[in-house]
Protein backbone atom coordinates (compact mmCIF):
# COMPACT_ATOMS: atom_id res chain seq x y z
CA UNK A 1 0.00 0.00 0.00
CA UNK A 2 2.46 2.64 0.72
CA UNK A 3 4.58 1.58 -2.16
CA UNK A 4 1.42 2.33 -4.27
CA UNK A 5 0.47 5.39 -2.95
CA UNK A 6 4.35 6.69 -3.19
CA UNK A 7 3.76 5.87 -7.31
CA UNK A 8 0.88 7.37 -7.63
CA UNK A 9 1.93 10.60 -6.07
CA UNK A 10 -0.03 10.38 -2.51
CA UNK A 11 2.95 10.03 -0.08
CA UNK A 12 3.73 7.90 2.02
CA UNK A 13 0.49 6.55 3.02
CA UNK A 14 -1.44 3.59 3.93
CA UNK A 15 -4.71 5.50 3.32
CA UNK A 16 -7.18 4.14 0.28
CA UNK A 17 -8.70 7.22 -0.28
CA UNK A 18 -8.39 11.10 0.21
CA UNK A 19 -6.62 12.63 2.65
CA UNK A 20 -3.87 10.81 2.40
CA UNK A 21 -2.24 10.82 5.94
CA UNK A 22 1.01 10.33 6.46
CA UNK A 23 2.32 6.42 7.92
CA UNK A 24 5.39 7.12 10.27
CA UNK A 25 5.30 3.44 11.61
CA UNK A 26 7.76 1.82 8.52
CA UNK A 27 10.79 3.04 6.94
CA UNK A 28 10.55 4.06 3.40
CA UNK A 29 13.60 2.06 1.98
CA UNK A 30 11.47 -1.15 0.58
CA UNK A 31 8.41 0.89 -0.24
CA UNK A 32 10.13 3.84 -2.05
CA UNK A 33 11.87 0.50 -3.97
CA UNK A 34 8.49 -1.67 -4.84
CA UNK A 35 7.11 2.13 -5.90
CA UNK A 36 9.67 2.22 -8.76
CA UNK A 37 8.30 -1.01 -10.57
CA UNK A 38 4.67 -0.22 -9.48
CA UNK A 39 5.13 3.22 -11.42
CA UNK A 40 7.06 1.49 -14.19
CA UNK A 41 4.61 -1.79 -14.74
CA UNK A 42 1.49 -1.16 -13.09
CA UNK A 43 2.30 -4.68 -11.16
CA UNK A 44 4.89 -5.99 -8.39
CA UNK A 45 6.41 -9.47 -9.67
CA UNK A 46 9.01 -7.79 -12.16
CA UNK A 47 10.72 -6.44 -8.63
CA UNK A 48 10.72 -9.94 -7.50
CA UNK A 49 12.48 -11.01 -10.70
CA UNK A 50 15.31 -8.02 -10.62
CA UNK A 51 15.77 -8.95 -7.04
CA UNK A 52 15.98 -12.64 -8.01
CA UNK A 53 18.71 -11.13 -10.35
CA UNK A 54 20.88 -9.09 -7.53
CA UNK A 55 20.39 -12.09 -5.11
CA UNK A 56 21.79 -14.43 -7.60
CA UNK A 57 24.77 -13.01 -7.57
CA UNK A 58 25.37 -13.10 -3.19
CA UNK A 59 26.70 -16.74 -4.09
CA UNK A 60 29.66 -15.40 -5.71
CA UNK A 61 30.21 -12.21 -3.50
CA UNK A 62 30.46 -14.91 -0.25
CA UNK A 63 32.44 -16.83 -2.60
CA UNK A 64 34.84 -14.00 -3.22
CA UNK A 65 34.47 -12.73 0.21
CA UNK A 66 35.56 -16.40 1.21
CA UNK A 67 38.34 -16.75 -0.83
CA UNK A 68 40.13 -12.97 -0.10
CA UNK A 69 39.69 -13.91 3.69
CA UNK A 70 40.92 -17.69 3.27
CA UNK A 71 42.89 -18.20 0.30
CA UNK A 72 41.20 -21.57 0.26
CA UNK A 73 39.50 -22.37 -2.87
CA UNK A 74 37.71 -25.50 -1.66
CA UNK A 75 36.64 -23.61 1.57
CA UNK A 76 35.18 -20.45 -0.81
CA UNK A 77 33.53 -22.90 -3.19
CA UNK A 78 31.84 -24.28 -0.06
CA UNK A 79 30.78 -21.49 1.51
CA UNK A 80 29.02 -20.10 -2.19
CA UNK A 81 27.72 -23.25 -2.52
CA UNK A 82 25.92 -23.74 0.53
CA UNK A 83 24.67 -19.70 0.14
CA UNK A 84 23.42 -20.83 -3.11
CA UNK A 85 21.06 -23.43 -1.57
CA UNK A 86 20.11 -21.36 1.50
CA UNK A 87 16.41 -21.50 1.97
CA UNK A 88 16.07 -18.09 3.56
CA UNK A 89 17.73 -16.09 0.54
CA UNK A 90 15.40 -18.05 -2.04
CA UNK A 91 11.95 -17.36 -0.21
CA UNK A 92 13.10 -13.90 0.98
CA UNK A 93 13.60 -13.52 -2.99
CA UNK A 94 10.29 -15.10 -4.03
CA UNK A 95 8.54 -12.93 -1.32
CA UNK A 96 7.46 -9.54 -1.12
CA UNK A 97 9.46 -8.11 1.72
CA UNK A 98 12.47 -6.26 3.14
CA UNK A 99 15.12 -9.22 3.64
CA UNK A 100 14.88 -9.77 -0.30
CA UNK A 101 16.90 -6.20 -1.04
CA UNK A 102 18.78 -6.34 2.72
CA UNK A 103 20.78 -9.31 2.01
CA UNK A 104 22.12 -7.97 -1.64
CA UNK A 105 22.81 -4.56 -0.06
CA UNK A 106 24.52 -5.59 3.07
CA UNK A 107 26.33 -8.45 1.30
CA UNK A 108 27.75 -6.00 -1.35
CA UNK A 109 28.43 -3.26 0.96
CA UNK A 110 30.98 -5.97 2.67
CA UNK A 111 32.73 -6.88 -0.51
CA UNK A 112 33.32 -2.58 -0.96
CA UNK A 113 34.40 -2.79 2.47
CA UNK A 114 36.96 -5.10 1.99
CA UNK A 115 38.18 -3.40 -1.58
CA UNK A 116 37.84 -0.30 0.88
CA UNK A 117 40.98 -1.70 2.94
CA UNK A 118 42.84 -3.16 0.03
CA UNK A 119 43.47 0.41 -1.67
CA UNK A 120 41.30 3.30 1.04
CA UNK A 121 39.38 5.82 -1.30
CA UNK A 122 36.93 8.70 0.49
CA UNK A 123 34.84 7.55 -2.69
CA UNK A 124 34.27 3.74 -2.05
CA UNK A 125 33.71 5.21 1.89
CA UNK A 126 30.85 7.13 0.62
CA UNK A 127 29.02 4.17 -1.85
CA UNK A 128 29.60 2.33 1.27
CA UNK A 129 28.19 5.00 3.24
CA UNK A 130 25.02 4.87 0.90
CA UNK A 131 24.47 1.20 0.96
CA UNK A 132 24.71 1.37 4.60
CA UNK A 133 21.99 4.02 5.02
CA UNK A 134 19.88 2.61 2.42
CA UNK A 135 20.20 -0.69 4.10
CA UNK A 136 18.87 0.54 7.45
CA UNK A 137 15.94 2.69 6.04
CA UNK A 138 15.28 -1.00 4.63
CA UNK A 139 15.76 -2.54 7.49
CA UNK A 140 16.18 -0.28 10.51
CA UNK A 141 18.17 -2.38 13.06
CA UNK A 142 20.87 -2.08 10.62
CA UNK A 143 21.82 1.61 12.43
CA UNK A 144 23.59 -0.09 14.98
CA UNK A 145 25.90 -1.00 12.77
CA UNK A 146 26.99 2.80 11.55
CA UNK A 147 29.52 3.41 14.47
CA UNK A 148 30.33 -0.19 14.38
CA UNK A 149 31.55 -0.10 10.42
CA UNK A 150 32.36 3.39 11.17
CA UNK A 151 34.99 1.90 14.23
CA UNK A 152 36.38 -0.40 11.65
CA UNK A 153 37.22 1.55 8.85
CA UNK A 154 39.24 3.82 11.10
CA UNK A 155 40.93 1.07 12.78
CA UNK A 156 41.43 -1.18 9.81
CA UNK A 157 43.23 1.59 7.81
CA UNK A 158 45.14 2.60 10.65
CA UNK A 159 46.20 -0.52 11.56
CA UNK A 160 47.19 -1.66 7.56
CA UNK A 161 49.52 2.27 7.41
CA UNK A 162 51.21 1.02 10.35
CA UNK A 163 52.12 -2.62 8.64
CA UNK A 164 53.47 -0.97 5.52
CA UNK A 165 57.26 -0.60 5.31
CA UNK A 166 58.86 2.58 6.28
CA UNK A 167 59.69 3.02 2.02
CA UNK A 168 56.26 3.06 1.48
CA UNK A 169 56.28 6.41 3.01
CA UNK A 170 53.73 9.03 4.15
CA UNK A 171 53.83 10.53 8.00
CA UNK A 172 51.93 9.29 10.80
CA UNK A 173 50.12 12.28 9.89
CA UNK A 174 49.29 11.80 7.05
CA UNK A 175 47.67 7.76 8.03
CA UNK A 176 45.81 9.28 10.40
CA UNK A 177 43.72 11.95 8.17
CA UNK A 178 43.62 9.03 5.23
CA UNK A 179 41.94 7.21 8.25
CA UNK A 180 39.81 9.96 9.69
CA UNK A 181 38.66 10.88 6.30
CA UNK A 182 37.42 7.66 4.86
CA UNK A 183 35.41 6.62 8.36
CA UNK A 184 34.07 10.68 8.39
CA UNK A 185 32.76 10.16 4.93
CA UNK A 186 31.33 6.77 5.63
CA UNK A 187 29.37 8.25 8.68
CA UNK A 188 28.49 11.72 7.19
CA UNK A 189 27.03 10.34 4.13
CA UNK A 190 24.73 7.04 5.57
CA UNK A 191 23.39 9.94 7.96
CA UNK A 192 22.47 12.09 4.91
CA UNK A 193 20.72 8.95 3.81
CA UNK A 194 18.80 8.03 7.13
CA UNK A 195 18.55 12.03 8.67
CA UNK A 196 15.54 12.60 6.71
Amino acid sequence: ALARNLALGNGFSLSELSPFAPHTLRTPGYPVFLSVFYYLFGVYWPASLFVAVLNSFVPVFIFWLAFKLTENLITSAIAGFLTALDYHIAVHTLTLNTESIFVFITVLAAVLIYKYLEKPDWKKAAVIGFLSGYAALTRPFFYYAFPLIFVFLFIAVLKRAEVKPPSAGGSTSDKFKKATIGAIVFLLVSLFIVVP
